[in-house]
């Protein structure tokens, strides 16, 4: 067995800030924030989570022949469903939609949101505990690796032991770090796929890899531990099982070549970036990380400092109650 100690493995990389034109930032503005809201108004006279997504996907379809949003449309199309050499994420201002911190958290600016989510996929409820909107919290007391830490979190794939994972995870930052950390990393793994042997591509593509644990969760099919990091959905169209920490975990040595060969070739097709406030981030086909955060922050939070809500989008047909 390998020595842990004397393995090569992931680490965090230099940041670089990209302006928003680098980014190529999808700017909401305020005639489509008006059409948007006045869609999806009536959802917001229920509190139950579940009623307003029932209602926002009856009238979605409104969204989809809009031609004030033709623009919007060709730009998902090209960056999200286009081939698989698209980007594979997208970043959107949603300024429009919300005005400050207290009002991303409010019932009436998520709903809006939800719609135009509409326009990737189908919007569904992940987490059982939670509504479709999930907060993620700044935690000093959890491991900085972990999603609530403050520290590096390395590139990964949502939801990796899972069945059916969403096509599509949606982050609305709305507080970036006050002190200028927490940089988002993708990485193209399409891109990345080439650069592997037959060989190796083969060995990834076996149910053999293990990681994490699966409960409380809806939606995305039961459990899959084993599972490959590799799996063919059709010609030169992959999806991948991915998280950087299994370079930690994994015990066998061809595992573990393999893992790095396949993190090296990611790392060729990454881009670090620092989110304004406060866009919305929808990824496919991608991996995402995040550097350390700079701020020290000093206990537990939700409440202003919560950075992020993510939800999920799925091609898949919406299930009632999930």
């Amino acid at each position: 067995m390998l020595d842990p100690s004397n393995r090569r493995t992931w680490k965090p990389m230099k940041a670089r800030e990209e302006v928003s034109g680098d980014l190529n930032t999808f700017v909401l503005i305020e005639p489509l924030t008006r059409i948007i809201r006045a869609i999806s108004s009536r959802a917001v006279l229920t509190n139950d989570s579940d009623a307003q997504l029932e209602y926002i996907l009856r009238v979605s379809h409104r969204l989809m022949v809009l031609p004030e949003l033709a623009p919007l449309r060709e730009r998902i199309r090209k960056d999200l469903h286009g081939s698989p050499e698209a980007r594979g994420y997208m970043v959107m201002d949603v300024s429009s939609l919300i005005s400050d911190v207290a009002d991303a958290r409010s019932l009436g600016a998520l709903i809006p949101l939800t719609a135009l989510c509409t326009l990737v996929g189908r919007p569904f409820r992940v987490f059982e505990h939670f509504n479709l909107w999930k907060p993620i919290i700044v935690d000093t007391g959890v491991a900085p690796e972990r999603t609530h830490g403050v520290g590096f979190n390395p590139l990964h794939t949502d939801f990796v032991n899972s069945t059916e994972p969403p096509n599509y995870v949606c982050l609305l930052c709305i507080q970036p770090d006050p002190a200028g950390g927490g940089h988002t990393t993708v990485a193209n793994y399409h891109k990345a796929i080439p650069h592997l042997s037959e060989d190796d591509i083969a060995l990834l593509a076996m149910p053999s890899f293990r990681e994490g644990h699966f409960y409380g969760l809806l939606g995305i099919g039961t459990e899959l531990n084993p599972f490959p990091v590799l799996e063919a959905k059709a010609p030169r169209v992959w999806k991948a099982r991915y998280t950087a920490k299994m370079l930690h975990t994994v015990a066998d040595n061809q595992q573990h070549h393999l893992l790095q060969t396949f993190h090296d070739a990611l790392t060729k097709y990454q881009t670090v970036f620092l989110l304004p406030l406060p866009p919305t981030h929808h990824k496919s086909r991608t991996m995402l990380s995040r550097t350390p955060r700079a701020w020290c922050w000093t206990s537990p939070t939700t409440s202003p400092q919560a950075t992020l809500h993510p939800s999920s989008v799925s091609t898949r047909a919406f299930v009632p109650g999930c």
